[in-house]
């Protein structure tokens, strides 16, 4: 995993969105979270699933994601939510400076 990076999660509504990313925020875990209407179809216990869901993309670094999982793990429904972790290669080095200060405990912009 490298230094930077994006966590996705799908949520099934705005109140499940807004719960998780504040508890993120809150403790510092991720800098910024973008959130998007998707339309999802799966399979689940072996019955094909069509549902409107609320993408969740938040940006942040490698060394909060296992406490960014946890947290996720505690405050969403489903019985095994979309986690899913996407290096960044590259980027503008002011946005990815950000992204580290605000998540480093005890500063602040």
């Amino acid at each position: 995993m490298g230094k930077h990076i994006l966590v996705y999660t799908n949520c099934k509504d705005q109140k499940q969105v807004d719960t998780i990313v504040s508890s993120l925020l809150e403790k510092k875990l991720i800098a910024c979270a973008n959130s998007y209407p998707v339309s999802s179809t799966y399979t689940w216990k072996g019955e094909k699933v069509s549902e409107n869901e609320i993408t969740v993309r938040m940006k942040t670094t490698s060394d909060h994601y296992k406490e960014i999982e946890k947290e996720i793990l505690r405050l969403h429904s489903d019985e095994i939510p979309e986690i899913l972790v996407v290096d960044i290669a590259d980027g503008l080095k002011e946005y990815l400076d950000w992204v580290e200060t605000e998540t480093t405990p005890n500063q602040k912009a």
